[in-house]
């Protein structure tokens, strides 16, 4: 992406395609996965989707239990069929995948809610400093712009998106979704700060108990455990996150 000193709309432009480019397969990569993912727990638990398929996917995509040529499933797919594949023929692609039509009966438009999450927002918000611009060209974005951008435009109104990161700069989102021209508005997002507050033992002891179990906990090494991450963890924050209603 360019960060030459002469950056104008032409290169903004040409960064913009690259990202939204790139965006876009990462996107399709997860339906093509998640479809797979849940045809194959049907075949498993029925028609009708436990519960713990949620806890399930989630796992899949953090935990690298699926090893393809040492990639995970996801970047495997982009580089072995998607990296070549035209942008208008993507979209085409983007546009048959759905929660209604990959889960079925198991998700109630009414009641049910789908997220885009992202982690790690912070670091998105941080690369890439000079390579975007606003509409007006006057202000340089980070690629977590194109990343949001591209999201709340593909994403229909049941799919929620939310960004987490440690450290993410609150600011820095309220001033993006600002963006004159972009189909962004700011009080589409709740901006939520100090959850899960680590300032006091009790809060700590709270969180840490939802992980480890109480025999370990009263053990000696739970003890010692408990101790060091308290010092560790003192006055952080279990998240900072920000998510379209």
């Amino acid at each position: 992406m360019s960060r030459d000193p002469g950056w104008g709309h032409s290169a903004d432009n040409k960064n913009q395609s690259i990202a939204c480019s790139r965006i876009s397969k990462v996107v399709l990569a997860r339906w093509i996965v998640f479809k797979t993912f849940i045809q194959v727990a049907k075949e498993l638990e029925g028609v009708v989707l436990l519960d713990n398929i949620q806890r399930d996917w989630l796992l899949f995509q953090v935990v690298p239990l699926v090893d393809i040529n040492g990639r995970d499933p996801f970047s495997a797919l982009i580089s072995s069929a998607l990296d070549s594949v035209q942008s208008d023929v993507i979209e085409y692609l983007s546009a048959q995948f759905s929660p209604s039509s990959v889960l079925g009966a198991s998700f109630n438009t009414t009641d049910d809610s789908f997220f885009y999450v992202i982690d790690q927002a912070h670091v998105a918000g941080q690369i890439h400093m000079e390579a975007f611009a606003d509409r007006a060209g006057n202000k340089k974005w980070p690629v977590l712009h194109p990343i949001i951008e591209h999201m709340m435009d593909s994403a229909p109104d049941v799919i929620k998106v939310i960004l987490s990161g440690t450290g993410f700069s609150g600011e820095l989102l309220r001033t993006l979704v600002k963006d004159e021209g972009v189909a962004m508005d700011s009080s589409m997002f709740d901006i939520i700060h100090t959850t899960g507050d680590f300032s006091d033992l009790g809060t700590q002891s709270l969180y840490i108990s939802r992980y480890l179990p109480p025999s370990f906990l009263s053990s000696d090494s739970g003890t010692r455990l408990k101790t060091r991450i308290y010092d560790w963890l003192r006055g952080r924050y279990v998240a900072t996150k920000a998510s379209r209603r």
